[in-house]
């Protein structure tokens, strides 16, 4: 799982369902393209830094368990 590519998509829905309105039988979202693609952005950084964030833990980690052996 790329947490980039999953942080983009997340961000797009997210500002997608954030503008959205239910009219009459359908949804729909006055979100800009710009607004979209800013958001897609910033979830993608954030879910990155994250994803690096937990990895160098994880590495850290698994040293400490294989310095104990």
């Amino acid at each position: 799982m790329n947490w980039f590519t999953q942080g983009f998509s997340l961000g797009i829905l997210f500002s997608w369902f954030s503008n959205a309105s239910i009219v009459g039988e359908s949804i729909v979202s006055t979100a800009s393209a710009s607004d979209m693609l800013v958001h897609g952005a910033v979830f993608s950084l954030g879910f990155g830094y994250i994803n690096n964030f937990l990895n160098m833990l994880v590495n850290h980690i698994e040293s400490w368990e294989s310095e104990d052996h």
